[in-house]
C-alpha cells in the first residue's frame, strides 16, 4: 500500500481547493463526519430501539415476578418491613428510617432492590430515571453486578452512581470494581473510579443514570453526557461474559460515615421513575 505524506496530501489538497472550493468543502465534510462517527461509535455500545423490558411502577407494589429486595443492618441481612418499599404514584421509593440505636463509630444500613434472573442482562444499555438524597450519612447507589449465585473466580461490580457527603451536591462517582480471587489473593478487590460533577442543576432531581456495555468496553453517562468510559484493554480482568443484575440501594453510613453521617437526616429516600433495559442488536 503506498503511504502518501502529511505535506503531499496538504498539497493536493490545497490544489483541489484552487479547482473547486464545492469539491474541498465536501471532503472536509466526509473527514468531520467520519471523526464524529468513530467519537460517537467509541461513547456508545449498538443497542436495539426496543426495550426488551420496561419497568414502570404503575402497581400498588413491587412486582415481585421481577424484584427481590433485602435490608442489611450492621453488616447482617435483616427483615425487610413496609415501608422501606413503597410503590406509589408510578414510583418506587426506597427509604431508610431511624428505627434502630445508631453506633456512631460504625453505621450500616441499606435497602437494596434487586433484578430477579428473568431479568438480568447479557451486555446493552440499561437506563434507571432516578432522583437521590444529598444528606449527611446517607449513601445512595445505582449498579451492577452479576448475578448471586456465580461461581465464577473474578466478578465485576459496576457503579452508575453513588453519592456520599464526602462529595457536593453536583459530584458523584461512578466506578468498576474488581472482586474475586487475583494477585495472589483469595478475597481480593480492586477499583477505578471516575468522578463527575453536573455543569448545572443538582443530584438531588431526577437524572438519566445509564450503563451499556459489550465485550470490550463499559460506558457509563448521565442524561445522555459521558461519565467514563472503562475499556477491556486497560484491565487484567474483564469478567462481563455472563448474565448482570440490577441494584437500587439505599444505603446510610458505612463508607458514607467517613465525612459526616447525621442520623436525625432520617428518613431519606431514593425515588425510581423508570427502568428500561435494551440488548444488543445482534443478541436477542
Amino acid at each position: 500500500m503506498q503511504i502518501v505524506s502529511f505535506p503531499s496530501m496538504l498539497i493536493s489538497i490545497i490544489h483541489l481547493f484552487t479547482i473547486d472550493k464545492h469539491n474541498i468543502l465536501c471532503f472536509l465534510i466526509l473527514i468531520i463526519f467520519g471523526l464524529s462517527q468513530q467519537e460517537i461509535s467509541a461513547q456508545s455500545v449498538a443497542c436495539s430501539n426496543k426495550p426488551a423490558w420496561i419497568e414502570n411502577f404503575t402497581g400498588k407494589s413491587i412486582n415481585q415476578e421481577k424484584w427481590r429486595f433485602e435490608t442489611h443492618f450492621d453488616g447482617k441481612l435483616s427483615y425487610l418491613t413496609d415501608p422501606d418499599v413503597v410503590v406509589h404514584s408510578g414510583k418506587l421509593y426506597l427509604t431508610l428510617y431511624n428505627k434502630h440505636q445508631w453506633n456512631k463509630k460504625n453505621l450500616d444500613a441499606c435497602t437494596i432492590l434487586f433484578t430477579k434472573a428473568k431479568y438480568n442482562m447479557m451486555y446493552g444499555k440499561i437506563e434507571i430515571r432516578a432522583r437521590i438524597p444529598l444528606k449527611s450519612g446517607c449513601w445512595p447507589a445505582i449498579w451492577i453486578r452479576p448475578q448471586r449465585e456465580s461461581k465464577e473466580k473474578v466478578v465485576p461490580e459496576i457503579d452508575l452512581v453513588e453519592w456520599t457527603s464526602c462529595f457536593n451536591r453536583r459530584t458523584f462517582q461512578a466506578n468498576f470494581h474488581l472482586w474475586g480471587e487475583f494477585g495472589g489473593k483469595k478475597n481480593n478487590h480492586t477499583q477505578y473510579p471516575k468522578r463527575f460533577t453536573l455543569k448545572k442543576g443538582t443530584l438531588n432531581s431526577f437524572h438519566i443514570y445509564s450503563a451499556e456495555w459489550d465485550i470490550e468496553k463499559m460506558i457509563i453517562k448521565i442524561d445522555d453526557n459521558l461519565v467514563g468510559v472503562w475499556r477491556k484493554k486497560d484491565y487484567p480482568f474483564w469478567p462481563f461474559d455472563m448474565p448482570q443484575e440490577l441494584c437500587l440501594q439505599m444505603a446510610f453510613g458505612g463508607w458514607a460515615a467517613s465525612c459526616s453521617a447525621d442520623d436525625d437526616v432520617l428518613p431519606q429516600a431514593t425515588i425510581v421513575d423508570w427502568v428500561k433495559y435494551y440488548p444488543l442488536k445482534n443478541i436477542k
